[in-house]
Parts: structure tokens; sequence; C-alpha cells
């Protein structure tokens, strides 16, 4: 026997995985396409082979149509290499639709559906197919039909609408009425309903939505209920669905529906209900007691209701409560009167007596028991009330008085009286008011009061009053005299006093005037009211204060006297305004108002000039005006000016002349050309001077060094070489020639172009030359100044 190496069947096997592995498997098929002929009947597909497909009928080529085999023994990956060729559009069907779900390519299908009421004639669906080497649908397109009905039923006594109709297809609509009724029978009525119309329901045959309606002769009976009424539906025939509403009378119950209707069948539909007996009748009235069931009116059985005794009434005694209950016959329980009226305690009047009605006396009083309460002499009721009833509460109402002991009436007075006087009775703590007639006081307490005293005996506290008459002592007036105006009857008069009511007129002496009333009355004090009045010289007092006037000066302002004003300084009279006030007769002075307004002052005006300090509107007393020329003219005059009391200004306006200046004078100078020498120079004119011989302009530095000067005329007509301070701090204003000093030296200095010859230091040297570039600066800075502007 043969031994083998074990590894050997290993090897073998993976030869054999490795053989399988090698190959594909068959190559896909496809609804598309299919194999070419070639490669139907091979069955090994090694790696790198490749296999071709054609295009099946209806088809046609996109892409490369082949497959190769993989290292792993797969195809590569498929595509779609084959389309399908697109039918045309199958067509619209009128009254219908066509559903599409794919697109329209071979094999394709498409469903046709019709709209409501039309049937498809034809077949519902076609498909894209081969034809040749060309795609078309297999198929006639179908059409949509109105789906038809046979005719309406006719009916018997009633007719419908659609009588002249030929045709009824789907969704017509016929109405059926009945015929009218003749004189004396019942008429017909429509049974079902009214209208029909065709419908389908298969969507191919049609057929009525519902059975024809009846023309049936209906009446039913009249209806009745007992204990019941008829709300609506009166009546006097009830034909087909005719319907009466029902209630039932107080205490009864509807058992049944509350509406019925006439049905075809001459019977009320549903039955007529019934109404049966729910509660008792009203409860029993009960004498002197009320029902407490909380104002219902209905009373099931086993109701319970409670009386309550009325007012001024209580339960029997033995009885604890009051009450009736319904049965289960509806009717009541039994019953009895169940209240008796309260009782009020016996009437004790001290020093009096209660009675009844014609002074009869009852050993009980009961509720409504009235009783007359009457004093014994000396004693009174204090209220006026003298009857009393026996109340609910079981006591008197009002409660019982007390008879009081009285004092004896007030005495009267002569001219006197009191204010009780038709007053019978007087009790404890009555007050008695006195008062005197006209013309006569009172002397005495003027109230009593009654009070019981010390013993419990009533009597008067003060002693009565009396009255005595009132007089008033004779008037008297100084310079003046009296007389009586009014005598009444009554009033007395002799020479020593007069009485109550007399009135006298007062009248000064002739030049005197009357401070006080004129008239006083005796009054009821015993003395002349208002009091006297007093006879004074007539004149006015101090004339009025006027705002800015003021008057003239007098001792006495009698009546008539005039008194005018003047107005204070800076003011004057209103043109129209008296300003002169009169002392009237009732001593007072007329009226006057404002007559003085202040002082104006016309706006001055100056030529070549403004005002600086002028107010916007107007010039009054006091104000002060200042003034400034313009450039090139010179202020002649005050540059202040006041407005004056008397409408003036002080000192005169002033007025701007043309600035001048006049031929300046240089001492030991003179002119550099004589031809500008003239008397008298404009306004910004030059000239040029310079020093005569030996002599040399005094100053700074470069005045000392420079042969000629220019000055020039100011705006103020004064002469200005430059805005330079002299040694003592003013402005110079004109250049001066001093005794000339090493005249040789700085005349050579002057002439070289070597500075340093003349033996001035170079610092100094410096310096002079600055100073003469800013003289230079300064004449340019103030020619410009001195511009025009």
């Amino acid at each position: 026997m043969i031994s083998l190496n074990p590894a050997i069947p290993l090897l073998l096997a993976a030869v054999f995985v490795v053989a399988v592995h090698s190959n594909c498997p068959e190559p896909p098929r496809f609804n598309f396409a299919e194999l070419k002929e070639d490669y139907r009947n091979t069955n090994n597909f090694p790696v790198d082979s490749i296999v071709e497909y054609n295009c099946r009928s209806g088809y046609v080529k996109t892409y490369k149509s082949s497959l190769r085999c993989m290292a792993n023994s797969q195809w590569t990956t498929t595509l779609e290499f084959c389309k399908a060729r697109t039918c045309p559009h199958p067509g619209e069907l009128e009254n219908g639709r066509l559903i599409i779900l794919t697109d329209l390519v071979f094999g394709a299908t498409v469903n046709f559906t019709c709209e409501e009421g039309y049937r498809l004639i034809g077949t519902a669906q076609r498909k894209c197919v081969l034809e040749g080497s060309q795609v078309t649908w297999d198929k006639e397109i179908p059409y949509c039909q109105l789906i038809p009905c046979l005719p309406p039923p006719d009916i018997e006594h009633g007719t419908h609408t659609g009588t002249t109709m030929e045709e009824f297809n789907y969704g017509t609509s016929v109405t059926y009425q009945c015929d009218a009724e003749k004189r004396g029978q019942v008429p017909f009525s429509l049974i079902g309903k009214a209208s029909i119309h065709c419908t389908t329901t298969d969507n191919v045959n049609g057929h009525w939505s519902g059975p024809a309606p009846q023309c049936k002769a209906v009446r039913c009976e009249q209806p009745k209920v007992n204990h019941g009424k008829q709300l609506i539906g009166y009546s006097p025939v009830y034909t087909y669905r005719s319907s009466v509403m029902f209630d039932c009378e107080h205490r009864y119950t509807l058992k049944g529906s509350s509406v019925v209707r006439c049905n075809e069948n001459n019977s009320w539909d549903p039955p007529l209900p019934d109404c049966e007996r729910s509660s008792c009748d009203d409860p029993p009235v009960i004498p002197n007691a009320s029902q407490d069931h909380s104002h219902s009116t209905l009373f099931p059985a086993g109701t319970v209701v409670t009386y309550n005794c009325e007012r001024g009434y209580e339960l029997k005694p033995g009885i604890s409560s009051a009450s009736v209950t319904c049965l289960n016959d509806f009717t009541w329980s039994k019953h009895q009167n169940f209240c008796q009226r309260v009782r009020c305690p016996y009437p004790n009047i001290p020093n009096g007596k209660a009675t009844l009605r014609y002074g009869s006396r009852k050993e009980a009083y009961e509720y409504e028991d009235r009783i007359t309460v009457a004093c014994n002499v000396g004693y009174a009721l204090r209220n006026i009330e003298t009857r009393y009833m026996c109340q609910d509460s079981r006591e008197w109402g009002p409660p019982l008085p007390v008879c009081e002991p009285l004092c004896e009436r007030p005495p009267s007075i002569s001219e006197g009286r009191h204010d009780r006087g038709r007053n019978r009775v007087f009790f404890v703590g009555s007050r008695v008011t006195y008062s005197c007639n006209h013309g006569w006081s009172l002397v005495g307490a003027s109230i009593i009061q009654c009070t019981a005293g010390d013993g419990g005996i009533p009597h008067w506290d003060k002693p009565t009053p009396e009255c005595k008459e009132i007089l008033c002592p004779i008037p008297h007036i100084e310079n003046g005299t009296f007389e009586i105006q009014e005598f009444r009857f009554g009033h007395q008069f002799n020479q020593i006093k007069y009485n109550l009511g007399v009135s006298i007129i007062f009248k000064c002496n002739h030049g005197l005037s009357l401070k006080g009333s004129r008239k006083s009355i005796c009054s009821d004090k015993g003395t002349w009211d208002p009091p006297f009045p007093v006879c004074s010289l007539e004149r006015c007092s101090s004339p009025p204060k006027v705002d800015n006037a003021d008057p003239e000066e007098k001792r006495e302002f009698r009546v008539g006297t005039n008194v005018t004003y003047s107005c204070v300084t800076g003011y004057m009279l209103i043109p129209g305004v008296s300003p002169t006030v009169t002392c009237l007769q009732n001593l007072e002075w007329s009226k006057i108002t404002k007559i003085c307004q202040k002082v104006h002052c016309l706006n001055p005006v100056i030529r070549n000039g403004k005002q600086i300090t002028a107010r916007e509107n107007e010039t009054m007393y006091g104000d002060v005006v200042e003034f400034q020329c313009d450039f090139g003219y010179i202020l002649k005059g005050s540059k202040l000016i006041e407005c004056q009391a008397n409408g003036t200004w002080h000192p005169q306006v002033p007025s701007c002349i043309q600035a001048e200046c006049p031929k300046p004078e240089v001492q030991n100078g003179e002119v550099v050309n004589p031809l500008d020498e003239k008397k008298q120079y404009n306004v910004n004119e030059s000239i040029a001077f310079k020093c005569s011989p030996g002599y040399q302009f005094s100053g700074l530095w470069y005045q000392m060094t420079t042969d000629s000067l220019n000055v020039t005329c100011s705006a103020n007509g004064t002469w200005m070489v430059l805005p330079t301070y002299s040694a003592n701090g003013t402005w110079m204003v004109l250049p001066e020639c001093k005794k000339q000093s090493n005249q040789p030296v700085c005349k050579m200095a002057r002439e070289s172009v070597k500075f340093l010859q003349c033996g001035v230091p170079l610092t100094e040297l410096i310096t002079l030359l600055e100073v003469q570039k800013l003289y230079l600066e300064i004449k340019k800075l103030k020619q410009d100044l001195l511009k025009p502007q």
C-alpha cells in the first residue's frame, strides 16, 4: 500500500478551488436585451472573457452592449444600454380623463376613465406595442357617453315634470305633484319624495334615485287629549303631514310625544299622548295662617306644606307644628285651625285709667285690641297720643304712657305775653318765654320753667316779669338842628324824652356839612340808631395822588374848589386830558385818570457817523446817546448827549467833519520835496522829512541811522510816524531833530557797505538790522490799517 503525503489532498483541494473561482457564472438576462447567438450555448466564461448583447424588439441601443468577466469572477457593472422606444400621445378623452403612470414608451399602459355621469364605451386600457419595426398603441381610443335612465314611472292622481322630455340622462330630475282636489273632496297629498333624479351605482347603468311618490287622500280625526290643550296646529281639517303640539293642564303631566303628525295611513304618528294627574290642588286655606311652600304651584304626592301663623297669632297650646301632606290620590290630609291671637299684659295706669271703646274693660287683652288712656285731675299725658293697641310682640304700642303732674297755667302780664298762650298743660321741665309789646321793655327773667321742687309739687322757678315803656333821650347836635319826621300812633311826645320808633332828621347850619346819617330812630334799647351825626366845615380831604404828577398847593378844599396838577420833571401832559379835579357836593373829588406821559426826544441823526448806544424804538427823558464818526471823519462837539425834560438834546447833536492835518512843523527839520508842502493834508497822505545839516533824528537806532522819515496824516487829524512808544510811554507823533554827534564817522557808517568800519559791535549791528526790518513791517501794517474799509 502506497503511503501519501498528508499535504497532497490539501494541495489538490486548493487547486480545485482556484480552478472553480477562475470562471464567471452565466451572463445576466435582461428584458430589454438578449445574448448574441454566439454566446447562448457557451457554459465556460473565464476571466477577461467578453459577452455581447442585442437589443430586443421595441428597444434601441444607447450604450456599449457588452460585459466582461472580472478577476473576482463577477461581470462588470450593468447599465441599461437599451432604451425602450417612445409611443406617440395616446389622445385626449372628451368628458373624461387620461391616466398616465409611466413614460409613454414600449410596454407602457395608459388608462381611461369618464367623468361623473358618463360611461366608458370601448376598452379602458391601451398598451404601447411593437408593430413591425415601430411602436404604437394596441387598441382604439374609447369615448364617454352620458348614462341614460328609463323614463320615470307615472303615478295615479298625479303628474311629473318630465312628460315633455325625450331623454333622461344622468342628473336629470323630475318633480311630482298631485292633481287638484274637487269641491267637497279631501285633497290629494303627495306621499314620498316629490323629486327623484337619474343616478348610477356602477357608472354604467342609470336608475332613478328612489321610487315615485303616491297621491293619496289622507284625513286624520280631530286630535283630543283629556286634561290637555292644543298649543299650535289648530285646523278644521287635518291632512297629510299636518302637525299638532300638545301640553297638559296645570298639575297634569304629558305621557307620550308633545308633537304628532298626520301620516299616510290616516292616523296620528306617534299616537296621541295622555295627560295624567301629577299634583294636588292648592293647599287648603287655614284661618290666620300662611303657607310656607316657597311659592311653588305644583304639589306631587308626598309634598308637605307647612303653615306659619300670621302676624299677631300663635300656635294653639298643644300644637307643635302645623302642616298638611299631599296623599297618593292627590288629596290633602285632614287639617284644623292651628292659630289663636297673642295676648298683652293688663294695662295698669298710675294716676289714670285705660278703657276699651265706649268705656268698657276686659280681663284679658288680645292682639289688635285698642284702649284709650285718661289721666286724673292735675295730671296729663306728655304725648299727644291717647290710643294704644296690643301688638304682635305681646306689648302695647306705643308703650303705655305715664300720667305726669302739672304746673298751674303761667300768669299773664300787662303790655306783654308769653309763647305758650294756647297750651293747657305744663309738665315739669316746660319753659315759657315772655315778651313785651312794641315800645315796652321786659323787666325780670324772660324765661320761667316748671320744676318739681323739693316736695315734688310742680311750680314755676322764677317770679313773673313786667313790661315797662321804652323812651329815648332828647336828641342834640352842635351847629345844627333836627325835626321829627314820623309820629306814630301810641307814641307820646314830651319835652324830656321820645318814644320807641320816633325818627328825627338832622340838618347842619349854613356852610357846614353833615358827617354821618341824616336820620336816626329811637330803638328798642332806648338809644338812637344810628348815632347822631356831626356838623363840620364843607371841605374835601387832600386831592388824590396821580402818577408822575403833583397837585398845586392849597390849604383848604371847600366844595367847588379846583386843583390843577402839573407833571413832574421828565413827564408832560397827555394831549386832550384835563389836569384838574373838583371838590364835589358829596365831599368827594371828581374822577381823574392818567394825565402825564414820559417826555420823548426826537431820534438824533448824524451824517457820516452813527449812534452806538441808541434805543431800538424811541428815546425818552434821561436817555444818553453816544456817537461815533465814520473813518476819515472827526467828531465836532460832544460824543455823549442826553434827552432833557423839555424834549431837547444837551449838548447839541454833534457833527462829523472830514479829517485834515495842518502843515507839520519839525524844528531843525524840513520837507524833503518842497513840492509836497501845502496848508492842509488829507487822511493817509504822507510826506518825507529830513533833519537840517548838523542834526539827526533822535530816538531809536533806526531813526538815528535814517536820512529821512515819512509821516502820515491819521484819521484823527494828527501826524504819525510809526506806532512807536517814546521814552515817557506815549505814542511818538512827529520826529525830533537833535544836534548830531560823531557825524563824519556815522555818515561813513551809513554810506559804507561795511558797517564794521563805523565802530559798531557786531552784536549791536545785528540788532540794528532786525529793528530796521521790524520798522518796515510795522510801517506796512499801519498803511494797511489806515486804508478806508
